[in-house]
């Protein structure tokens, strides 16, 4: 079972989302995030110490084909680190063609499609966490449009093949799919 859980920058997704396997010690948890700097470094110390400590952590955000996957139970947060990452190992300092956003678009969603075909052959489950960027206004500089539309993009990929989908508010989650 795929479940994707959306919400706002500090809207409580995270929290809601590993509530959801709160009773469940054998899960393998995909962080995403890399600590580009001490503030960062320091949100993922906080992630790190509310989740389960039984929990298996692997980092990671691309090539998870290659990821020793042997529970049933997997948690990948969060989809916006893994494009943003994806998406700077790609252009490194250069400004952003429309050539890079299909192929970045592409690539994480391949990404996408080859996890959930190893979750559905595997009969797992995963919870992924992803933030919702179109709900606000249109960004002014052309990279932040363009993410908030690669992301949008690979947003409606996990959620049309996801069979729940949660939108998160203020640490309320409400089922949409």
């Amino acid at each position: 079972m795929i479940k994707l859980v959306l919400g706002g920058a500090r809207s409580g997704k995270s929290e809601f989302a590993e509530d959801i396997y709160k009773d469940i010690d054998d899960v393998t948890y995909i962080a995403t995030a890399k600590a580009i700097d001490k503030e960062f470094a320091n949100r993922i110390a906080l992630h790190k110490a509310r989740r389960n400590a039984k929990w298996t952590t692997i980092e990671a955000y691309k090539d998870f084909a290659s990821i020793n996957m042997n529970t049933k139970y997997y948690f990948l947060d969060d989809v916006t680190n893994m494009l943003t990452n994806i998406l700077f190992d790609h252009l490194g300092a250069r400004d952003i063609t429309d050539e890079d956003v299909n192929l970045v678009e592409k690539l994480v969603i391949d990404e996408m499609a080859k996890l959930f075909a190893r979750i559905k052959e595997m009969d797992a489950d995963i919870v992924l966490v992803s933030s919702e960027l179109g709900a606000g206004l249109v960004p002014e500089a052309k990279l932040s449009r363009l993410f908030r539309d690669m992301h949008g993009k690979v947003n409606q990929y996990i959620a049309k093949n996801a069979d729940e989908v949660y939108y998160v508010i203020a640490s309320i989650g409400v089922k949409i799919k």
